[in-house]
């Protein structure tokens, strides 16, 4: 899937991987209970890492 966002220099986009057992947990309590050092699998992109094409 491929989805456009704009973000902006001072956000972050988190994109969280449900682990089992969280397949029908809303979006929201599984981003409560991944502020956690063990969550298993996540990945950051910062704003100003985003780079317009020319």
């Amino acid at each position: 899937m491929l989805v456009t966002i704009e973000l902006a220099d001072d956000e972050v986009l988190v994109a969280l991987k449900r682990p089992e057992g969280y397949e029908d947990t809303h979006p929201k309590l599984v981003a409560e209970d991944a502020i956690r050092e063990d969550w298993p699998e996540y990945r950051t992109i910062h704003g100003d890492e985003i780079k317009t094409p020319n």
